[in-house]
């Protein structure tokens, strides 16, 4: 007799989204997934710069267009990143003193049942979020060191990724997604110190092995590093000198992308990246990796030269953020969605 199998209910298709206008200030750095919205919502100075103590961190349930309040504690609450249900964020002292503020560092909170968790506080600099299931990743230094950590929030475990004893290489650029932490150790070369090597490293959750993805070596005087991003078991980079390739964890396979240029500000969601052709983020562009020879234009420079685009992948579809201080635009920045071409998916 048979065997009787039933496939997976699919989700129902997500609705429009709707973002909610702002309470106060602008609403900058989105970062989305499957299921969420997140972003920090405050206000900037005329002159550039954070009015201390404006900044929250609101969101969205895509599923729904339910707006959530994420943490609006006193403070600077910024930097939020999501995966499935939980979102984690770093929560800032204002001038360093501030009556009422919670203690500065990490924090995480589950948006499906409310509950907050303490990953990582004190005055040891912590930044560079990523999260991934249950679980949060940062880098941190200080008197001994830098350090890539991870902490569970079910088991409140611990672990020490990676340490470097010394000031440099200075880690970097942290990326969390599915079962790989990704991270960037930049060592720079002067000219009485030359052909120090840097290195893009992988860790991976489920072997607890750490490897290379790539090595390179900056010029000396040079400040520009790599730029890249993770989605699930692909890794996409470019390199120092403008090349393009994917790393796919799984197969151990690296493959040239025909893309070449900058992918300023990349990220990824499935099979799809989307980033900027130049360093200062004045357009968005995506590729599907399946189809990585077409570069789909998304969103253009603003005509009057003054653009700087913040972006992820929320839900399938594109939101952005013109985070510029034009003097043509004076109204707070507010986010902006856009469903993604055909030529995408």
């Amino acid at each position: 007799m048979p065997i009787l199998t039933t496939e997976p209910t699919p989700e129902p298709p997500l609705p429009d989204t709707v973002i909610p206008a702002p309470i106060g200030g602008g609403q900058y750095a989105p970062f989305g997934s499957s299921h969420y919205l997140v972003w920090s919502e405050g206000v900037i100075r005329s002159s550039g710069g954070p009015i201390y103590g404006s900044f929250d961190v609101r969101g969205l349930d895509l599923r729904t267009n339910k707006e959530i309040t994420v943490t609006n504690a006193v403070g600077d609450q910024g930097g939020a990143v999501v995966d499935g249900d939980l979102v984690a964020w770093s929560s800032n002292t204002p001038n360093g003193n501030c009556i009422g503020c919670v203690d500065p560092g990490i924090y995480a909170k589950d948006l499906a049942t409310g509950q907050e968790y303490s990953i990582a506080t004190g005055f040891i600099p912590q930044y560079s979020i990523g999260v991934s299931g249950r679980k949060v990743a940062w880098i941190e230094s200080g008197s001994t060191g830098q350090r890539v950590m991870i902490k569970d929030v079910d088991t409140n475990a611990v672990k020490l990724v990676r340490q470097v004893l010394a000031e440099e290489p200075y880690i970097v650029g942290l990326k969390m997604s599915g079962n790989y932490i990704v991270w960037n150790e930049i060592a720079y070369n002067t000219a009485s110190v030359q052909d120090q090597v840097s290195y893009l490293k992988v860790y991976d959750l489920s072997t607890d092995q750490t490897r290379n993805v790539l090595a390179y070596t900056l010029p000396a005087q040079g400040n520009f590093s790599i730029n890249y991003a993770v989605s699930g078991h692909r890794i996409v980079v470019q390199t120092i000198n403008n090349t393009t390739f994917v790393a796919d964890m799984l197969a151990n396979t690296t493959t040239p992308l025909p893309y070449y240029g900058y992918m300023t500000n990349i990220t990824g969601q499935g099979d799809v990246f989307v980033f900027s052709r130049d360093q200062r983020g004045t357009d968005i562009v995506g590729v599907n990796i399946n189809n990585p020879s077409s570069v789909v234009g998304l969103v253009q420079p603003n005509p009057d030269g003054f653009s700087q685009y913040q972006f992820t992948l929320a839900g399938g579809r594109l939101v952005y953020v013109d985070a510029s201080n034009a003097p043509s635009r004076p109204a707070p920045p507010m986010l902006k969605v856009l469903a993604l071409p055909d030529l995408l998916k």
